[in-house]
């Protein structure tokens, strides 16, 4: 049996793809697993990393169905988080979080994840775009064209 991994997102319905998916079943027997991404949704301005995941796996279950409509064996998940914030009134956003489950990582999710947040923010007027991240990110995000143009440091507040 064939095995397909499928990583989409807001493709994940298209008909495209379930056209392919119907390629690949009328050559033979096949499995396919999906992944998602959790990305911003694109009618809002803020959200929270849990908001995005609910809509990646509300996406994942959609997208599920349809394969399985099909006669596809399919099963999937949601790999990966991450949020912005756009601040109305600046020309500032900023780009947060960013986790992608171990196992998925360097697979260009995390790229994918910051890649539409920023092209999110060039849709809405934005001229900077401000990123807080780790180490691990760093490549990724050099690659990507950011530049470092100063550090934070973390603190933790322990009442007495």
């Amino acid at each position: 049996m064939k095995r397909y991994l499928v990583v989409a997102n807001q493709t994940l319905g298209g008909e495209h793809l379930i056209e392919r998916v119907r390629r690949f079943m009328a050559d033979g027997p096949c499995r396919f697993h999906i992944v998602v991404p959790a990305t911003p949704p694109g009618e809002q301005l803020t959200w929270t990393e849990g908001e995005a995941a609910a809509i990646a796996q509300a996406r994942l279950d959609r997208g599920l169905e349809r394969f399985r409509a099909l006669g596809a064996e399919a099963d999937g998940e949601v790999v990966s988080a991450g949020w912005a914030v756009y601040e109305q009134g600046t020309e500032f956003a900023g780009l947060w979080g960013g986790s992608t489950l171990a196992e998925w990582r360097g697979k260009g999710i995390y790229k994918a994840l910051v890649t539409v947040r920023a092209v999110r923010a060039v849709e809405l007027g934005y001229k900077y775009l401000q990123v807080d991240a780790s180490d691990d990110s760093s490549p990724i995000l050099q690659r990507l064209g950011f530049v470092a143009v100063t550090s934070t440091t973390p603190w933790v507040y322990t009442p007495a």
